[in-house]
């Protein structure tokens, strides 16, 4: 007869011959892994780097990475595309070794589609958004960081879309042609008014905004 102690490892013990067996769920193996892979994603680690930190090979951390990229998006009902309505569109590089693209409904608070591919073009984002809209997706509004080819590939797809450039890479592409301490006073005025642009939450915020910058550059 045996009796269940632990949780994650699955431990029980014979009541007759009192040995302890040990069986380890796979799954939890997998998950408790996951860790290395956010690291990767989240902070930017390198594998070499996760290597020194973990203590496992760069084989061993590459098919954790390997595993995590590979998995299948979750099913969604085609109902959901159907509601879906403003969307986000959002990206990120990895090492220089593939684009990670995400699109969610904002109001839905869902992610719609996840894709890893080699580089955010036209010709890699335009099956995707064909995809969507063949299971029902018609969006009102897109925000997203302004790629040009990005853009085409949306506006092909939904002739009537209203698109939006996300307000944080805006601010991010406008304070990285500025220096830290600009020493015009155009420099700094602009350099306060973009550190402003992510308060933007309202209509009357958007006023205070461009009133603001009216003043400084008419």
């Amino acid at each position: 007869m045996f009796g269940k102690t632990s949780l994650h490892k699955q431990r029980f013990k014979c009541t007759k011959c009192q040995k302890t067996f040990i069986w380890k769920e796979r799954i939890n193996k997998q998950h408790n892994e996951k860790h290395w892979f956010d690291l990767w994603v989240i902070e930017g680690y390198s594998i070499r780097q996760l290597c020194c930190i973990s203590g496992y090979s760069i084989a061993k951390l590459t098919r954790i990475k390997d595993f995590w990229l590979n998995k299948e998006p979750p099913v969604l009902l085609n109902s959901i595309y159907r509601i879906a309505r403003y969307l986000l569109f959002d990206g990120a590089y990895f090492h220089k070794k593939g684009y990670l693209i995400i699109i969610m409904d904002n109001s839905l608070k869902k992610v719609l589609h996840y894709a890893y591919i080699d580089k955010e073009s036209y010709y890699n984002v335009y099956p995707i958004l064909l995809y969507l809209k063949e299971q029902g997706l018609m969006p009102k509004a897109v925000t997203l960081d302004g790629h040009i080819t990005i853009m085409k590939a949306i506006r092909e797809i939904w002739p009537s879309i209203i698109m939006q450039r996300c307000l944080y890479h805006i601010q991010r592409q406008g304070l990285s042609w500025l220096r830290i301490y600009p020493k015009t006073n155009a420099g700094k005025a602009l350099r306060i008014l973009l550190n402003s642009l992510t308060n933007i939450k309202t209509e009357n915020d958007k006023n205070i905004f461009l009133k603001q910058y009216l003043n400084y550059f008419p």
